[in-house]
């Protein structure tokens, strides 16, 4: 008969055994939920979520991509992770993510165009598009880090697309954004060609505009319904011409907020500081579509004042010049009859001058922003966005580390050994004695 002694050996190893065979079947368990490795295919990746949703999440999740997670799956991983869950991302193998931004700016236009900023590697192709279809595209540049594009209209759902059109391109999408309230336009100056034409400019591009064009020192020509030169009634003032007894109003205008465009003979009478210009330049003998205003006389602007920023230039010369005022915009031209460019220089000429008049007061334009509710707020970085809610990217762990299950412990191993040999040892010699 057994003893006592040979009973408890049997019965620890049993139990030793039976404990190891229950961690055993635990890891295993536990080693399956964690080796959860996904791509970004929608097809698998979507009822994944779902699923896991809906019941127990793995332990773990190790996303491989070709581009940056949209803006959905990343908070739908990062309320798993919030749980409990490991998530870990990366790029998938041979793959690069690439880092983009999108700015959509609204301009001072009436047509409603907007500025669109994308950040881009260099070299790298930069589709825009919208909901409509694709916009424009072009090729970023190491010197300015990305694209800048004007679209003449609203933009619905802008997106940028850079690195192709496949999955591995980066989709940054930015938001229609805030619009800009456009008072109108006060243009000052005397009765002629030029008043006539930057008037008609204007207007065609979609700009309300008043004017006063002297005609004879207390006659003037009056277009529209002029009121007080101040920012409730005006978004830019065009001083073309001298206007005695407005340089006060002027003056206080552009201080507060408002936006001038003024020639360099006009400058007294704005009430500023003047800037310094050069003897007149002559134009081309003739004017063409591609270059209309090299045509046209220049007075050259003095751009030896650090606070001004050169605008446009012609050869070695600067045309259009900028500079802050108080908390307004002042904008110096120095064409002499512009309206030449307008009339001579093709069928394009009527179009190009209207479009470059409008170019000059949208920089300067006093624009109060109206702010719209709006829940969508896009997806303007979205591996800078990935990175804060995720983490940053990791490497792909070999696959040893995630097969398999933790090895039988040594110690575990040798009590349930010495268990049966000490119960088949007092059996022996038991037998012997």
């Amino acid at each position: 008969m057994r003893s006592r002694a040979e009973h408890l050996l049997r019965a620890a190893a049993a139990l030793a055994l039976g404990w190891a065979i229950w961690c055993g079947l635990r890891g295993v368990a536990a080693t399956a939920r964690s080796a959860t490795r996904l791509g970004d295919d929608p097809s698998v990746l979507t009822p994944a979520l779902h699923r896991w949703t809906a019941s127990d999440p793995p332990a773990s999740i190790d996303l491989r991509v070709a581009s940056p997670p949209s803006a959905p799956t990343r908070a739908w991983l990062a309320a798993i992770a919030a749980l409990g869950t490991v998530v870990t991302w990366g790029p998938a193998s041979g793959d690069t993510l690439l880092a983009t931004a999108i700015d959509v700016e609204p301009i001072a236009d009436p047509r409603r165009a907007v500025r669109v900023g994308v950040a881009a590697p260099a070299g790298r192709t930069v589709m825009l598009r919208d909901v409509l279809g694709p916009l424009d595209s072009a090729r970023a540049t190491r010197r300015t880090g990305g694209v800048g594009f004007r679209v003449g209209g609203p933009l619905v759902v802008p997106e940028a697309v850079v690195g192709g059109t496949g999955r591995e391109a980066t989709r940054a999408r930015g938001t229609g954004g805030d619009s800009l309230l456009l008072r109108p336009v006060l243009i000052i100056g005397r009765a002629g060609w030029e008043g006539k034409f930057v008037v008609r400019a204007l207007t065609s591009i979609g700009w309300r505009v008043d004017a006063r064009l002297a005609v004879a020192p207390r006659a003037d020509v009056v277009i529209g319904s002029p009121a007080a030169i101040d920012t409730a009634h005006y978004a830019a003032v065009v001083m073309l011409d001298s206007a005695a007894g407005l340089s006060d109003a002027v003056r206080r205008y552009v201080q507060s907020g408002g936006g001038l465009i003024v020639r360099p003979a006009a400058q007294h009478d704005a009430g500023l500081p003047a800037v310094g210009a050069g003897p007149p330049q002559p134009g081309a003998p003739t004017l063409a579509d591609s270059a209309p205003r090299r045509g046209l006389a220049l007075t050259p602007i003095d751009t030896t004042d650090t606070a001004i920023v050169v605008l446009e230039r012609r050869d070695r010369f600067a045309a259009v010049v900028a500079r802050r005022v108080g908390a307004g915009r002042e904008a110096i031209e120095g064409y002499s009859d512009t309206w030449r460019a307008r009339m001579a220089a093709g069928d394009d000429g009527p179009r190009a001058h209207a479009e470059w008049w409008g170019r000059l007061v949208s920089a300067v334009a006093y624009a109060p922003v109206i702010v719209r509710a709006t829940h969508d707020r896009g997806d303007p970085a979205p591996l800078a966005a990935t990175i804060a809610t995720l983490g940053p990217p990791t490497s792909p762990g070999p696959a040893s580390d995630r097969g398999g299950g933790p090895a039988l412990p040594w110690w575990l191993f040798g009590a349930i050994m010495i268990a049966l040999g000490s119960e088949w040892a007092s059996r022996r010699l038991r037998g012997a004695a």
